[in-house]
């Protein structure tokens, strides 16, 4: 799986990179997209994920490609998950407990 991730990252440019390529610092950046400096830090570290809508203001300012920048948001997520023990699976692949409760109908009986 190692070697899978090395050959999706060859080629892929991260926010951080590209920031620092465009000359731009995080408060910089996060006044040119419209959001809060904190924001950004988050993105970089791979914390939080970037939406459709956020990576092409982004790339709109870095000289990259939105799914680039996607691409690489996605993978510096499924790494921390693993460092931190997990099984690095994206967020909305979680399995739901087969439990659902129901509310119980007045005067009716199962």
């Amino acid at each position: 799986m190692n070697g899978t991730i090395k050959r999706a990252e060859k080629g892929l440019t991260d926010l951080r990179t590209a920031r620092n390529k465009a000359k731009l610092t995080q408060e910089a950046l996060a006044g040119l997209v419209g959001t809060k400096r904190e924001n950004i830090s988050t993105w970089e570290s791979g914390t939080k994920g970037l939406t459709l809508k956020t990576a092409k203001k982004l790339a709109e300012h870095l000289d990259v490609g939105a799914g680039e920048l996607l691409t690489a948001n996605r993978l510096s997520e499924y790494k921390r998950a693993k460092s931190e023990g997990g099984q690095g699976t994206h967020r909305g692949h979680r399995r739901r407990g087969s439990y659902r409760g129901r509310r119980a109908v007045p005067g009716r009986s199962r």
